[in-house]
């Protein structure tokens, strides 16, 4: 079965009588058959994320279900936070194949986020 993945957003603002935004969607096929969704807790020190069958790369949602901290996802321990997802947002992104071990880290207290890792 071709095209298992469909993913479909805006983005759009509004400001001082003006605005503009920006449609996205895409299908894409599912090129294995592991998928992962985690409800995780994470500090304010790395925490790898747990990433189950799904190895490497792969779409990937994350949702920050906190009401006040950001997290910062890294593409591995020690390296500079490269996606910052405000509390109650959501981020949408193919994690490369060479980041085979993710983590994230909480600003000021502990965050709990959900995400689904698809091996597409």
């Amino acid at each position: 079965m071709a095209s298992e993945i469909e993913a479909r957003g805006s983005l759009t603002f509004y400001k001082s009588g003006g605005g503009d935004g920006l449609d996205f969607g895409f299908t894409s096929n599912m090129t294995g058959a592991k998928s992962t969704k985690v409800k995780q807790s994470i500090p304010t020190t790395e925490e790898a994320l747990q990433l189950g069958e799904v190895a490497a790369g792969g779409l990937c949602i994350i949702k920050n279900l906190d009401g006040t901290n950001f997290v910062a996802i890294k593409a591995a321990a020690g390296a500079t936070p490269l996606i910052r997802i405000n509390a109650g947002e959501s981020a949408a992104f193919r994690l490369h194949g060479s980041a085979s071990a993710p983590v994230a880290q909480a600003d000021t207290a502990a965050v709990v986020i959900q995400f689904i890792l698809l091996e597409a």
